[in-house]
């Protein structure tokens, strides 16, 4: 603002100067005349007074000299006074505003509406100057400035280690006799209080202790820790990384000098949420400030220490039911060497087996390997268990056992295809299973060598039969079956609502002896009649029951089944199925009648009886149709009715096993995914229903926000320990889908998992910023070098004094007095 003022007062000044120089002469030589006074005043000053000393004897010649000379000073004040505005900024303005004032006050009193002496005017132009140098002089606001040379201090953050491992006696003191880390740390601290009293006065230290968050930092006293830096209790775990970045923020936000961070620590991190110990340094270094870290404790197994823990129990969160499951627990054994360990492993009530390991090296990680096929879907806990095998084993810590939840599931539709022998339906039915990604296909031939893509013969065991959701029996006789193998089959349908179809063929129905075996009653059509073949070119169709079965629409979305199938190749011929049952539906047929296609269900299961064989033709046809797309449709719908999957509901956690006093610092979250699929496999936008059930029984409704076909959400923080089932419902296809997820909230104890000091990390963080490793017997080293590094710092310190500071109100008592005194004195002189 008040450049903008002082511009437009040096702009007003510029019009008056070409408005004074027109008088009398043309608008173009006025114009002439005020740019060479802007652009070069004191030459035309000087112009101006040679000509008036030159015209001075002939009085009848016009004052060109005088007019000339008030030009060019003229101009060159408001030259200068632009100067000012445009490279001193406010102050140049004030100074710019002030000189104009003082202008317009001298042309003011130039001219007055009363006469005046002389004398009057001086007084009272010298009142108006005064007035307007206080307030330029009060609007400026001069100051002085002081420098003198500093010195101080920059800070030095020490971390001292509080946690629960900092308790094992792994330590030794100067006569050799074993101590926890925490006294060895505690005695070295007090050993060197000299060279910390000397550190003091080179640096401010400040000491904070940290387990899973850190303490306010606390100046030491006298070169010495802290009073309070061990009061709390040891806690259980140790965030490094989050600690020390934590505590660093506070002092940078308030712009402290931070010269270095010494960590005392025995390197056992093991919760890191926001900034792990690599990435804390790593970033200390980028900064330019180095770490210091001191390794307390023992990075090799000492004397007595024996300790066995299940670091992992090395399985997935989740795995496929009747699929097989690998488990690769991973066992520490610390001083044991020569001992045997026994690790067992059980799922649920199931106990999967146990091993013998012989151990070689005193410190040594062994991985076990057991697997497993799950039959049961659902929430199983697995357990591994290590011991020392023996009569008398020695006692050991550690945390010799390790649990954890596995959800099993079965999404996937698993087919087992029977043939008798190799022929063209088979590699053409083959393809279309095999090529979807929902359908996992086991081929079995009976009559030729095992390939390595075919399957094994399930064998009597109805438990290997079980992980099938449907069958599909080829061009194959009963009496390639054992009795027990047949009586499996109807089991499965009847009992357990797996699906099975019979494909037409020359060893098929009744031809196949199938007519005399417990298949009689699961299939929909009479076994011991449907004997003859029909040897001539067939076209089936739809029945009226058929169009509105989701097996048959194997054409274009929104195509009627009718047309579909009128497009595809007539086929070789099938077999002629008799004694359709009541119970039993008919898809499709023939114009002449013979039924096609047949579909019952029975007991908890569904069968179907398909006549052809042939539908190789309908992939190798020259039709201009994409029949071979509907060959695969075909076969995987005649699939997916076996199977009858209902469609499918889905809620996940990010794991199963979560550490419950995580969760309440805020260190984990329970992040929960969810969705829902129609049988096709396909999403479908459903209202859910999401409830979580406490280990209490208490029952909480849960809200998940929709992204995309997902649902997603954070569960409120669990309250106590123990197993949470989240449970999702919803409505697909007219039917109320439910599923479960479960996780469990878990103490852990995360001091005992790691026994060993991680004098690596240490090191590791050291280097990454430059700083340097010590052991903590080596603590004299690093305080000399920290003597030698860390320095006061030496700077230039400058005051502001600000000049009119005790005297502004005074000045503000002359410049009211003196407005005053000129308003007497114009009343006085009659100019008011």
């Amino acid at each position: 603002m008040l450049s903008a003022a002082a511009w437009a007062l040096l702009a007003m000044e510029v019009v008056l100067l070409v408005r004074r120089q027109a008088r009398g002469q043309p608008w173009a030589a006025a114009l002439g005349v005020s740019a060479a006074a802007l652009l070069a005043g004191p030459i035309l000053a000087l112009i101006g007074l040679f000509l008036g000393v030159m015209t001075a004897a002939g009085p009848a010649t016009p004052p060109r000299g005088r007019a000339m000379l008030r030009a060019g000073l003229r101009g060159s004040a408001i030259a200068l006074l632009t100067a000012v505005v445009w490279w001193g900024g406010a102050g140049g303005a004030i100074v710019a505003l002030a000189v104009v004032c003082i202008f317009w006050a001298v042309r003011a009193y130039h001219q007055t509406t009363r006469p005046l002496q002389r004398r009057a005017k001086i007084w009272l132009l010298a009142a108006r100057t005064i007035v307007i140098l206080l307030i330029a002089l009060w609007v400026l606001k001069p100051t002085w400035l002081h420098w003198r040379e500093e010195r101080s201090l920059p800070v030095l953050l020490a971390g001292a280690d509080r946690s629960g491992s900092m308790l094992r006696r792994d330590a030794t003191r100067d006569d050799g006799t074993l101590c926890s880390r925490q006294e060895a740390l505690g005695e070295a601290l007090r050993l060197r209080r000299g060279e910390l009293r000397a550190l003091q006065k080179q640096a401010d230290v400040e000491w904070f202790a940290f387990d899973e968050s850190p303490t306010p930092p606390t100046p030491s006293d006298d070169g010495a820790t802290p009073a309070d830096l061990w009061r709390d209790s040891l806690g259980s775990g140790t965030a490094i990384g989050d600690s020390a970045q934590g505590v660093f923020e506070a002092l940078w936000a308030h712009g402290w000098d931070v010269a270095g961070v010494v960590l005392l620590t025995d390197g056992c991190n093991n919760l890191s949420r926001r900034v792990t110990p690599e990435t804390f340094a790593a970033r200390m270094g980028a900064r330019g400030i180095p770490v210091y870290t001191v390794g307390v404790g023992s990075p090799t197994v000492t004397a007595g220490l024996r300790s066995l823990t299940v670091q992992s129990c090395g399985a997935p969160a989740t795995a496929d039911a009747f699929g097989t499951m690998t488990i690769r627990p991973v066992i520490e054994a610390l001083g044991l060497s020569g001992r045997i360990v026994e690790v067992s492993c059980t799922f649920g009530q199931t106990k999967i087996g146990q091993k013998l390991r012989k151990i070689t090296s005193n410190r040594a990680n062994e991985t076990f390997e057991f697997t497993h096929v799950p039959l049961q879907t659902g929430f199983h806990r697995l357990t591994v268990e290590a011991r020392i095998a023996g009569d008398a084993p020695p006692a050991a810590s550690g945390q010799p056992v390790a649990d954890m939840l596995v959800q099993v599931t079965d999404r996937e539709i698993r087919v087992l295809y029977v043939e008798g022998t190799y022929r063209y339906e088979t590699k053409y039915i083959t393809r279309a299973l095999g090529s979807s990604k929902r359908i996992t296909l086991h081929r079995w031939i009976l009559n030729q060598p095992l390939r390595p893509d075919e399957a094994a013969s399930p064998g009597e065991d109805i438990a290997n039969w079980l992980g099938y959701h449907a069958i599909l029996l080829g061009d194959v006789s009963a009496d390639q079956f054992t009795p027990r193998q047949r009586a499996i089959l109807k089991t499965l349908v009847d009992h357990y609502g797996k699906g099975l179809a019979m494909i037409g063929g020359e060893n098929s129905f009744a031809r196949g002896g199938w007519g005399q075996t417990e298949l009689a009653d699961v299939m929909p059509v009479d076994l011991k009649q449907s004997r003859d073949q029909i040897r001539r070119p067939i076209q089936p169709k739809p029945t009226r029951e058929g169009e509105t079965s989701a097996m048959m629409h194997i054409g274009s979305a929104g195509e009627d089944p009718a047309a579909g199938w009128a497009k595809l190749d007539a086929l070789a011929g099938a077999n002629l199925l008799v004694g359709v049952k009541p119970a039993a539906t008919v898809l499709a047929n023939l114009l002449t009648g013979e039924p096609m296609i047949v579909t019952q269900p029975y007991g908890k299961g569904r069968s179907a009886a398909i006549a052809f064989d042939t539908t190789w033709r309908w992939v190798l046809s020259p039709n201009t149709e994409n029949t071979a797309a509907m060959q695969k449709r075909f076969w995987r719908q005649v699939v997916l009715y076996l199977a009858a999957p209902k469609g499918n509901v889905w809620i996940h956690t990010d794991r199963t096993t979560y550490d419950l006093e995580a969760l309440q610092r805020g260190l984990q979250e329970v992040e929960v995914t969810a969705g829902v699929e129609d049988a096709q496999g396909r999403p479908r936008d459903a209202a859910v229903t999401v409830t979580l059930q406490d280990p209490t029984g208490e029952t909480t409704p849960i809200s998940l926000s929709t992204d995309g076909p997902v649902r997603r959400g954070m569960l409120v923080t669990p309250r106590e320990e123990g197993v949470y089932t989240l449970t999702l419902s919803a409505e697909v296809d007219g039917k109320t889908l439910q599923t479960q997820q479960q996780f469990q909230a878990v103490r852990q104890d995360r001091e005992s998992a790691q026994v060993l000091a991680n004098f690596a990390l240490l090191r590791t963080m050291a280097d990454a910023s430059q700083g340097m490793f010590v052991p903590l017997k080596d603590l004299p080293e690093l305080l000399r070098r920290l003597l030698r590094d860390v320095q006061p710092r030496r700077y230039t310190a400058v005051t502001r004094e600000d000049v009119l500071g005790p005297w502004r109100w005074w000045l503000f008592v002359l410049l009211v007095g003196l407005l005053c005194l000129e308003w007497i004195l114009r009343k006085k002189r009659g100019l008011v």
